[in-house]
């Protein structure tokens, strides 16, 4: 793989992984017949033999009234013709003392032949697995399995090289399935404001093994290589550099290149959203002046993901409410909450949102380019911005020329096309929605599927420009965000 080097994408990312599952797998190979033989070698030794004494004494113990009560009952049961009942049977000492020994089940009160036989084969059960050959196996077990988890892995150095192929492949680990995108809104030739924006692929298990499916080295049925590779996904190692890779996007388009005015980010884990608040926050006087915004969507847990999206920015922000949008699913109804600001530009205001669509929950939904969850999104984005108009035109006054909020832009994973809302103004009265996706797909979806998902949309009241082509004129326009950037 020496001579991808130099690629970049998502497509080399893929390669990447399948030449580090290659490698791990090898080496998983590798260490169970190294453990394997390191246990067979222990189990020869005087010490194994020592400790398999020790337990099987011990098993021994607790069983041996159980086993003379099962070898009395079977002796019983052998000496007595074949007509004597069940009925007769309980009657019976050794019946008495297996009792004692024993929760007999059920099954066995009932006095008819068949249920004798039944028995005695029950009895038969029960003194093979009391007796001191299975004190002895029980005890080997126990022997062996104390070896593989406690002493085995502080002797062996098996799981050094699994280690070393994710130290030296972290950096393709811990790539997103989505390539971060650049929107550009202008009026009039002139930009008015900046953003980037990267689903930066949360490292949740639900967040990655979705991700892992798509993977066409693969094979579907291969719990072992989707594992594996989820595996190393999710080793701190590569969290870390997840988080190294998302500080780095963020720093360089707002202060090293100065491509963005802001970024907008989504599938934060609480730990990633609590470093960047650290980082960027306004309250680190050490640093430029920057804000960060974190939606407060509630934490998950136990492999879910947490699905925060935020907002880091250069302009000065009065944060929102969270944009709520609540998805209709089979069984239950999914809550997403954006994070929202309102930026206070030179001239003007305008509401930013971080949005991250919920993907369709059905195959007809998901050929219909996800166009329900897009339309509810929508609702509640016009919802905030008549809201925020109306409280930045109390807030500031209606006699003032800054008493209006200029629109609305919403950049992110929309999961799917947002070629539908193009040009669309007639969807809501008296508001124009202008939607503008990257011409080259942003987001893996399989060897021979791209998906163009990521995008922005502008939304502007009809009324606050004086013609329809000044209001066309403020379009947003989006492109990905070279690899070699970030």
């Amino acid at each position: 793989m020496d001579n991808d080097d130099d690629e970049i994408g998502i497509d080399a990312t893929v390669r990447r992984l399948e030449h580090c599952l290659v490698e791990a797998l090898s080496a998983k190979k590798d260490a169970a017949a190294s453990r394997s033989a390191m246990i067979t070698m222990y189990m020869d030794t005087a010490q194994a033999d020592t400790e398999m004494a020790k337990e099987a004494k011990k098993i021994w113990a607790r069983n041996e009234s159980k086993h003379r009560a099962a070898l009395s009952m079977l002796e019983y049961l052998n000496a007595e013709a074949e007509e004597t009942t069940l009925a007769q049977v309980h009657q019976s000492e050794p019946f008495q003392d297996l009792a004692r020994e024993f929760t007999i089940p059920k099954v066995f009160h009932q006095p008819t032949a068949q249920q004798r036989t039944g028995f005695t084969k029950y009895v038969a059960a029960q003194e093979r697995r009391t007796s001191p050959t299975a004190a002895l196996e029980a005890a080997e077990k126990i022997v062996r399995q104390r070896y593989k988890t406690t002493i085995l892995p502080k002797e062996a150095a098996t799981d050094t090289r699994l280690g070393g192929l994710v130290e030296e492949h972290k950096n393709w680990l811990a790539r997103s399935d989505h390539e971060p995108i650049r929107a550009h809104l202008k009026k009039g030739g002139v930009t008015l404001l900046r953003v980037a924006s990267h689903n930066v692929q949360e490292r949740a298990y639900s967040g990655v093994q979705y991700y892992a499916c798509y993977m066409p080295f693969l094979v579907k049925g291969e719990k072992q290589s989707h594992q594996t590779l989820i595996q190393m996904m999710l080793e701190p190692t590569v969290t870390r550099e997840h988080l190294r890779q998302t500080v780095a996007l963020v720093e360089r388009e707002l202060f090293v290149d100065r491509t963005a005015d802001a970024v907008c980010l989504q599938e934060l884990s609480p730990d990633v959203a609590e470093h960047l608040q650290r980082i960027f926050g306004c309250d680190n006087v050490q640093r430029r002046s920057s804000w960060v915004h974190v939606s407060s969507s509630p934490i998950r847990g136990n492999g879910m993901c947490s699905a925060l999206t935020a907002i880091v920015s250069v302009v000065p922000f009065v944060p929102l409410r969270d944009v709520a949008v609540v998805t209709p699913q089979a069984s239950k109804s999914v809550v997403r909450k954006y994070a929202a600001v309102k930026l206070l530009l030179s001239n003007i205001s305008v509401v930013l949102c971080s949005v991250h669509v919920r993907h369709a929950a059905t195959t007809n939904e998901a050929r219909n380019n996800n166009k329900a969850n897009i339309d509810i999104t929508m609702d509640a984005l016009v919802d905030l911005l008549e809201e925020s108009s109306i409280t930045h035109r109390e807030e500031v006054g209606s006699s003032s020329g800054s008493s209006k909020i200029a629109g609305l832009m919403t950049v992110g994973d929309f999961n799917g096309s947002l070629r539908s809302y193009a040009f669309q103004q007639q969807r809501t009265a008296g508001l124009c929605m202008l939607a503008t996706t990257p011409e080259e797909p942003t987001a893996y979806a399989g060897s021979t599927k791209r998906n163009c998902i990521d995008g922005a949309v502008w939304i502007s009241r009809a009324s606050d420009d004086d013609d329809d082509t000044t209001r066309r004129a403020i379009a947003a326009s989006s492109s990905s965000v070279p690899q070699e950037e970030w």
